[in-house]
C-alpha cells in the first residue's frame, strides 16, 4: 500500500512542479518590470551555494549542455530546468515578494509542504508508519488546507482536528490542495485523480480484512477517502 502510495504522490508532484515553473514563467513573461535575467541575477546573489550547485552539476550532469551555454548569462527560462524543486520554490518566493504584479500569485508556503512529502517519497521512506496524532512535533498546520477540510460534511470538526494533526495525513492532504489549486489543465487533473481513485477505492481495499482490527489505519483511510472524494468530484 505504501509504495502504490509514494508512486501516486511522485507523479502528482512532478505535474505540481511542472505547473509551478508555467505559472511563474507566465507571470514574468507579462511583467513588464521584467527581463527575465535581473530576477536570477538577484536570486544567485542572494544565494551563492545554489550557483555552485550548478557549476557542480556541469561536470556530471544530464544538464550539462544547458548549464555551459548559459553559465554566464542564466536567464529565468532556462534556470528553471536546472534547479531543485527546493530551490525553485525560492526563485519563486523572491519573485513573487519583490514584483509589483497585483495578479494572483502562487503562495510559495504552501509548496513547501509538497517539496516534503516529495523528498520523503523519493527516497522509499516509509509514510504510513505513523498514523497518530503528533503535532505536538512541531509542524505548522496549513491554513487553506484544513478550511478545505472544513468544507466537507461528512468530517466532523473532532476528527478534522484530529486526523489533520499527523504530520503525513495533514501533508497528503496539503499536497492534494496544491495540485488542485496549480495545475490548470483539467486533462490532467482528471487523469491523477481517476488514479487516486483507483486506489482508494480498488487497490487499498482489495484485502480489506487484513486491516480490520486496526482501527487507526481503517479511521484513516475513511477520513482520507473523504477528502480524495471531495477533490475527484471537482473534476471527474
Amino acid at each position: 500500500m505504501d509504495m502504490y502510495l509514494r508512486e501516486q504522490i511522485l507523479s502528482m508532484t512532478l505535474d505540481i512542479e511542472h505547473y509551478i515553473k508555467v505559472q511563474l514563467l507566465n507571470d514574468i513573461s507579462e511583467d513588464n518590470d521584467e527581463d527575465g535575467y535581473s530576477i536570477v541575477k538577484k536570486f544567485l546573489e542572494c544565494r551563492p551555494e545554489v550557483l555552485q550547485g550548478i557549476q557542480d552539476k556541469r561536470r556530471n550532469s544530464y544538464c550539462e549542455d544547458l548549464i555551459c551555454k548559459y553559465i554566464c548569462a542564466f536567464a529565468v527560462w532556462n534556470i528553471v530546468e536546472i534547479l531543485s524543486f527546493g530551490d525553485l520554490l525560492e526563485l519563486a518566493a523572491l519573485y513573487y515578494a519583490t514584483t509589483q504584479n497585483k495578479r494572483p500569485v502562487l503562495n510559495i508556503g504552501n509548496f513547501r509542504i509538497v517539496k516534503f512529502l516529495r523528498n520523503a517519497a523519493a527516497h522509499n521512506n516509509c509514510l504510513i508508519n505513523n498514523l497518530r496524532e503528533n503535532s505536538g512535533q512541531g509542524f505548522q498546520q496549513n491554513r487553506e488546507a484544513n478550511a478545505f477540510v472544513s468544507s466537507i460534511p461528512e468530517i466532523s470538526t473532532n476528527v478534522r482536528v484530529k486526523k489533520m494533526g499527523n504530520r503525513f495525513i495533514h501533508d497528503f492532504v496539503a499536497t492534494l490542495y496544491c495540485f488542485h489549486t496549480v495545475v490548470s489543465s483539467n486533462k490532467v487533473k482528471k487523469h491523477q485523480m481517476e488514479k487516486l481513485k483507483g486506489l482508494t477505492d480498488g487497490r487499498f481495499t482489495k484485502h480489506s480484512e487484513y486491516f480490520s482490527g486496526n482501527q487507526l489505519l481503517v479511521s484513516n483511510y475513511e477520513f482520507s477517502k473523504k477528502v480524495v472524494d471531495k477533490f475527484a468530484s471537482m473534476c471527474i
